[in-house]
């Protein structure tokens, strides 16, 4: 507990903001990157300017206030626009095997771990573990022809 009690609130406000940076790999929006990028300035500035308590909750506060909104937008530009991702209605599994399954007894195919019923487009008749090419999607059915 000493080397609790020897750190200066400087010090503090680094090591806090470096966890919250390292909190961010886990997983975060960038939102626990730029607190922590936050608290690292206000680490910074605090043993600059010798600030207070009060400077140093406010300081806190408007870094937080300005770097949260600008590394949010940064990271939904950058990394979010790069996704692999996208819904089944703009075509994603489009033209792709899938293997029809039997879900609380109806037949369908799974999409992105989602499940859809599914129908031919030339009306023969589905069985579980058929393999078949999507062709479109019509609402939530899947319109699918055998291969």
């Amino acid at each position: 507990m000493e080397f609790l009690n020897s750190l200066q609130a400087w010090e503090i406000w680094v090591m806090v903001g470096i966890l919250l940076i390292i909190g961010e790999i886990l997983g975060m929006e960038f939102i626990l990157f730029a607190t922590g990028t936050a608290f690292v300035f206000t680490g910074l500035a605090t043993n600059a300017f010798d600030l207070g308590f009060t400077g140093q909750m406010i300081t806190a506060g408007l870094l937080t206030a300005l770097f949260v909104p600008v590394f949010m937008r940064f990271y939904r530009r950058v990394f979010k626009a790069k996704g692999t991702k996208s819904l089944v209605s703009e075509g994603i599994g489009k033209n792709v095997d899938l293997e029809v399954v039997d879900y609380s007894g109806r037949l369908g195919v799974r999409i992105q771990g989602d499940f859809y019923p599914a129908a031919t487009t030339d009306g023969s008749d589905l069985k579980a573990g058929d393999w078949v090419r999507l062709v479109e999607m019509r609402g939530v059915t899947a319109y699918v022809e055998q291969i």
